[in-house]
Order: structure tokens, then C-alpha cells, then sequence
């Protein structure tokens, strides 16, 4: 019995050099599939680095830390076999940044550039003043706008290779938080693809657009889930049994309106640098960047599809809107209006 159980793991750890092959991390691993995962990827880690060509994917799996438990029950081994032969494959290991950090790829003054806009980030999470968060995010955004019009006029757009950066979304709210995602990412010339519906997103882009857009997209995302659950209209569509309804319009009406926002501090931003007149003709650069990354990402993944999801709670739109407006942003994603369109592989 015991040889029998041994012989299935060491089957199950053969199996996941084929998974880490078609692409997959530890971690994303861990995040997409069921108990027991972090068990078993370590316990086959190991043998994983020979057989991949990334040096992304070859760190991953170097260096797993151990899980808590280290035991993978016999009972666990089935459910993982059929949870590994769901995944799909995931191509963008070619693009992907050894460190998932894409702060390794700055240059010391896109770094010093980063962490203003991001201590901009973190005190308007911190404050108490949604009137003050309102402001402090749209200056992020702004300064972030004229960063990058400041690179373009020195012409630092010369060598901007893309990278990958995979982001971990969270059930139950997958395809909203990929919706609030992508508009995030098209106001920082990046573009990003649902890769698994269970809640792995891949942004491409240049990698200070990526940690950008990663940096305003977990800000952003908790102050939605926060506002969702604790704004005044919240209580009241509990009392009419409407909460799972009004979180979804919310959620939709958050990401529109967000979008709005992001794409007018971008103007501002736009308009600040260098007086205005060079900051728009250098505007094209930054459409350029962003069609190099739809470009990248069309290359790994050549076959993609859109998905609609629609707002039918007025309470909840319009509650979504108003949370927006006290976090402000600006970007435009892909037409938000009323129906909400993510890509997914």
C-alpha cells in the first residue's frame, strides 16, 4: 500500500515537470489549484530546474520556501493529477522577468520616479479623507504621466523591451478585478489577458509601466472591495436581498468610472510636461509603447477572445461611481460602458 502510495507521487512530481514546461510557477500554481499544491510543488521542485529553458520559471522553482506541512495525503494525489491536467498552457514564460519584480529593469531615476508615486499611493490608502485620496491618486497618476513623457523627450523609449507580470485574482470577484485591471493597464501603455479563468491575469508592457500599473492596481482594488462592503448603499441592498447583484454593478461602475479618471489625470499629466506643447507631441511615443506590448502579447498568445459582463443594479452602479470618484484615477481600457470587456485567453 505504502509502495503504492510512493509510486503515485513520484508519478504526480514527473507530471509537474510537464506543467512547469507549458509554463508554470510555484506560486501560480499554488494560487490556482486546490489544498496540498504548495505540498506537492515543493516536494518536486527539485527536479524541475533541469528541465526548463527560462531563467524566470528556473528561479521559481529554485527557490519555493517549504510549506508548513510537508505531507501530501494519499487522498490528495488524485484531486491534484486532475487539478494539473486542467491548466492551460501559458506561453508568456517568454516574456516573463526572473525577479517578477519588474523594479529589477528600472533605471536609478524611473526607481526614484517609482517610489514617489507610490509614497503618493500608500498615504492616500492611509488617509481618512476620501477627499484627500481623491487628490492624492490623481497626482500619482499625473506625476506618473509626466515621468513618462520626461523619458520619452530624452529619449529613453530606445531600448524598452517588454516583460510579462502575472497577477493572482481573487474569487469571487475574477472577472470584475480583470475588468478593473485592464483600464489600469491601457492608462499605463500596458496590456493585459484573463489567462485562467480561476484567477491568473498576464499584464505586458514596459517594466516601470508594469510595476506601475501593479502598484495602482492593488491600491485600487482594496479600496473597491472596502467601499463594496462598507458604503451606506451596501446596508441597503442587503435589506432588499440584492448585496451579490449590487457587488457586481459596483464593481463594473468602479472600473468605468476609475477609467474616466485615470484618462483625464493622464491629460493633466500630459499638459504639465514641459509646458504642455512637447508633452502632447510626444503623446504618440507612448501610444507606440502601448502598441509594442499588444504587440508582445499578441506573439504568446495569438488566440484570444472577449467576454461582456453587464450592470443590471442601479444602487450598485451608481454607489461604484461615487467610490470611484473618491479614489480618482484616469485610463481607458476598451470601451467600458455598460458593458464591462475583459480579454481572456
Amino acid at each position: 500500500m505504502r509502495f503504492s502510495y510512493h509510486r503515485r507521487l513520484e508519478q504526480l512530481a514527473d507530471f509537474l515537470i510537464l506543467v512547469a514546461r507549458a509554463g508554470w510557477r510555484p506560486e501560480d500554481l499554488i494560487h490556482i489549484c486546490g489544498p496540498y499544491t504548495h505540498q506537492m510543488v515543493f516536494y518536486a521542485a527539485a527536479r524541475i530546474p533541469a528541465h526548463v529553458t527560462s531563467p524566470a520559471l528556473r528561479h521559481a522553482w529554485l527557490t519555493i520556501g517549504p510549506p508548513t506541512d510537508p505531507t501530501v495525503p494519499d487522498k490528495a494525489i488524485d484531486q491534484l493529477f486532475e487539478d494539473f491536467k486542467s491548466l492551460p498552457s501559458l506561453p508568456d514564460w517568454e516574456l516573463l522577468d526572473p525577479s517578477q519584480a519588474a523594479e529589477a529593469a528600472m533605471t536609478s531615476a524611473q526607481r526614484k520616479a517609482a517610489g514617489k508615486v507610490d509614497a503618493l499611493l500608500r498615504k492616500a490608502e492611509s488617509t481618512e479623507f476620501l477627499d484627500e485620496a481623491e487628490t492624492l491618486i490623481a497626482k500619482a497618476q499625473q506625476l506618473r504621466q509626466e515621468y513618462r513623457l520626461a523619458e520619452a523627450s530624452a529619449g529613453a523609449e530606445t531600448e524598452m523591451p517588454c516583460i510579462a507580470h502575472r497577477v493572482h485574482l481573487h474569487a469571487p470577484w475574477v472577472a470584475y478585478q480583470a475588468v478593473l485591471l485592464s483600464v489600469i493597464a491601457a492608462a499605463n501603455s500596458v496590456t493585459t489577458l484573463l489567462v485562467d479563468k480561476r484567477g491568473l491575469a498576464v499584464l505586458v508592457g514596459a517594466p516601470d509601466d508594469c510595476a506601475h500599473t501593479m502598484d495602482l492596481f492593488a491600491n485600487l482594488n482594496r479600496q473597491c472591495d472596502w467601499h463594496m462592503r462598507n458604503g451606506a448603499d451596501a446596508e441597503m441592498a442587503k435589506y432588499f436581498s440584492q448585496t451579490a447583484s449590487y457587488r457586481r454593478s459596483f464593481r463594473l461602475s468602479y472600473a468605468a468610472r476609475i477609467s474616466e479618471l485615470l484618462e483625464e489625470a493622464n491629460r493633466v499629466g500630459a499638459a504639465n510636461a514641459d509646458g504642455g506643447a512637447e508633452g502632447d507631441g510626444l503623446l504618440p511615443v507612448l501610444a507606440e509603447r502601448m502598441a509594442a506590448a499588444q504587440d508582445a502579447l499578441q506573439q504568446v498568445y495569438p488566440h484570444t477572445s472577449q467576454s461582456s459582463l453587464s450592470m443590471n443594479n442601479p444602487l450598485g452602479a451608481g454607489a461604484g461611481a461615487s467610490a470611484a470618484e473618491r479614489s480618482h484615477l484616469s485610463g481607458d481600457s476598451a470601451g467600458l460602458a455598460p458593458h464591462q470587456r475583459a480579454l481572456s485567453a
